[in-house]
């Protein structure tokens, strides 16, 4: 593991505790991390981009019903709403899409839904839901 701490940039310490490996940062160094504690799971999972080792599912939201996404990860979410419908996505409470007017035309859309929030779909004519997670 010392290559592996060597190429993180103003980490002061190294440290095992129950198992998990962690680094400390007392300032802010060259990578800009701010102080604290990363530990080799936050690197390795949490932190990684969205998208990586996650992949398309197509699922069932029923519309004005919170969901939470508890997967410790950003996900992706894609949809699709039928000519003349509605759509609305709400995310911790903000309505981040708000097409309460289509008439004459379909809609396709992507957000991203932050790990640990709570969202729903409101309106009607929504054709497909596809998460990546």
């Amino acid at each position: 593991m010392s290559t592996t701490f060597d190429s993180i940039d103003g980490a002061t310490s190294r440290a095992l505790v129950g198992g998990v490996e962690s680094f400390r940062f007392n300032s802010a160094g060259p990578n800009k991390v701010a102080p604290g504690v990363i530990t080799l799971a936050m690197l390795t999972t949490g932190a990684m981009p969205l998208g990586v080792g996650q992949t398309w599912q197509a699922v069932t939201r029923t519309k004005n019903v919170n969901y939470t996404n508890s997967t410790g990860r950003p996900i992706g979410i894609a949809y699709s709403i039928q000519t003349n419908g509605t759509h609305q996505l709400n995310i911790d409470g903000i309505f981040v899409i708000n097409n309460t007017d289509v008439s004459g035309v379909g809609i396709t859309g992507f957000s991203v839904i932050p790990a640990g929030s709570v969202y729903y779909t409101a309106g009607s004519g929504l054709e497909s839901w596809f998460e990546l997670r």
